[in-house]
């Protein structure tokens, strides 16, 4: 017999969710006779001794441990743990108790569900990848990918229009299975796209350019070039200007004493 973790418990004394880590107490030199007036089983097991970690220390050594996720991001917001079988939040970089769990009914919180935006677009991302049936309380293997957050929407009011690095970890022990989310803001450099299939910042090949930072493609041109109706840069046609590395058919800057019909032309 080994030791192994509980499923989250109330702290009777403090009030305060936890999980407990129970080992067994086993006496081998007296087998079969009493000790400390107790009596061992035929294996030597005279009882089990419980030690309780909150959840709440978890969160701290998770804002610890990642604290360079991004600028919107820097007391580690984006990483949390997920209980890998049921989707339950366990605990998460942030100070806010509220954002994974729920005091009032002293239950965990679904990580879909939970009042962090962040916490609950990452979930959703993750669990689009599952295979039971868009079951969305079960949890994918181990992966990474990236994603988009889209601007102007009320679904996540406090996130900006940014790609995120997402990536789980399952951490198994005796008891638990457990989920490492790391959400990590993208930030290329300038010139540089984020390439979905290799996960990396890649340089632009000239004359396409980019502004870096979570750019999904090159869609800008370098000077000299505009970007056509197709999405292609183009040399500058006679009698326009392509000096700002960000012209487009439609932004062409026209030279004195030439004209166009439209700004399609």
């Amino acid at each position: 017999v080994s030791k192994r973790w509980t499923s989250l418990y109330i702290d009777r004394a403090s009030g305060k969710p936890a999980f407990a880590l129970c080992a067994p107490l086993v006496n081998l030199t007296t087998k079969f006779t009493d000790w400390n007036g107790v009596s061992a089983d035929e294996n030597g097991l005279v009882g089990v001794a419980c030690t309780g970690v909150f959840i709440e220390a978890l969160s701290t050594v998770i804002l610890a441990s990642f604290t360079d996720l991004g600028a919107s991001n820097p007391t580690g917001l984006g990483a949390f743990i997920v209980d890998r079988t049921s989707g339950l939040l366990v605990s998460a970089g942030t100070s806010k108790l509220d954002e994974y769990f729920d005091n009032e009914t002293l239950t965990q919180v679904l990580a879909v569900e939970s009042s962090n935006d962040l916490i609950r677009f990452a979930s959703l991302v993750i669990t689009s990848y599952t295979d039971s049936n868009d079951d969305v309380t079960t949890w994918p293997s181990d992966y990474t990918t990236v994603a988009w957050v889209q601007t102007n929407t009320t679904t996540y009011p406090s996130l900006k229009f940014e790609a995120y690095y997402i990536s789980t970890l399952v951490l198994t022990v005796p008891g638990l299975v457990w989920d490492l989310v790391v959400v990590q803001e993208v930030d290329c450099p300038v010139n540089y796209y984020v390439d979905v299939d290799t996960l990396t910042c890649t340089e632009c090949a000239s004359p396409e350019y980019s502004y870096g930072g979570s750019a999904a493609s090159c869609d800008a041109c370098v000077a000299g070039y505009y970007l056509n109706k197709n999405g292609d840069c183009e040399v500058c046609p006679d009698g326009a200007s392509c000096n700002d590395g960000d012209s487009s058919i439609a932004t062409l800057d026209i030279d004195k004493g030439n004209w166009r019909l439209t700004q399609k032309t």
